[in-house]
């Protein structure tokens, strides 16, 4: 379990990007390296983490955890894929820190502002056309409303609305799967 758990730690840490990018990785890694199933297993594996919502790499990593490790393996992948993220931007803000009253990084603030507005607008419309009226897509426009508002209010660091969206979205992710 150990070098599953290194292995998705060293993805997570490299690797940027949606479920395309994290599905043939861990096919790689999974079927290939350690051929823990065969290629059809994982393809039904995909197909079947796909039908529920989330991050596809998150949910790939505790499945695939779960099918050889039980339950305990699925909490732990779910813990790794979601820690390595929180750590980086803990240890971003704490750099942030540092220069916050530097005048290019206040500049890049005012710039970055209405893009990450815009970028939150863009996924409330996503979240509209995917399905109105379930549960995690009315917790996740509450919550980009809410990040709209502490944003341009409160000027509230952008990197501390993303931690607490990855919470919000696992806790989602364990409570309704």
């Amino acid at each position: 379990m150990i070098g599953q758990v290194l292995t998705i730690s060293i993805i997570n840490i490299l690797v940027f990007g949606g479920g395309g990018i994290f599905i043939p990785i861990y096919q790689s890694v999974y079927v290939d390296l350690y051929k823990l199933m065969t290629t059809q297993d994982y393809y039904t594996l995909v197909s079947l983490v796909n039908i529920f919502p989330g991050a596809t790499g998150g949910k790939l990593a505790s499945y695939l955890m779960y099918i050889n490790h039980g339950l305990g393996g699925a909490m732990i992948g779910a813990l790794v894929f979601t820690m390595i993220p929180i750590i980086v931007v803990i240890l971003t803000l704490k750099s942030i820190d540092k220069i916050k009253n530097h005048p290019l990084y206040l500049m890049l603030n005012d710039y970055l502002q209405p893009i990450m507005i815009g970028i939150f607008i863009a996924l409330a419309i996503s979240f509209i056309k995917l399905g109105f009226g379930s549960l995690p897509m009315i917790i996740n426009i509450i919550y980009l409303t809410a990040s709209l508002y502490m944003i341009y209010y409160h000027k509230t660091n952008i990197a501390v609305l993303i931690i607490i969206a990855i919470i919000i979205n696992s806790l989602l992710f364990f409570v309704l799967n």
